[in-house]
């Protein structure tokens, strides 16, 4: 087994536990754990061997596209609520 693999495991759960969170709309952990597969990534890029690293490289893109969608559903949601307030808004001042 390769030394790293214990981070490997790790990293890929925390992509996973991401990625379930960002389902589920709740995104109050996900910088956390954002920072923490950072440092994982750090380190594994820091002490493996180039072989690797393109696997690493290969995982790190998926996690960026991951976290541009996570940005983009927070905008939509951002705006689908500012509306919705408004809205509310107005019809409250009708009444």
């Amino acid at each position: 087994m390769v030394e790293y693999q214990d981070d490997l495991n790790k990293l890929e759960l925390l992509s996973v536990e991401i990625s379930d969170l960002v389902n589920t709309n709740n995104f109050k952990k996900i910088l956390k754990l954002d920072l923490e597969r950072q440092k994982i990534i750090n380190k594994i890029s820091n002490t493996v061997p180039h072989s690797s690293k393109n696997k690493i490289t290969e995982i790190v893109n998926i996690n960026n596209t991951s976290i541009n969608r996570i940005e983009d559903k927070m905008n939509n949601l951002s705006v689908n609520n500012n509306k919705l307030n408004k809205r509310i808004n107005f019809y409250s001042l009708t009444k």
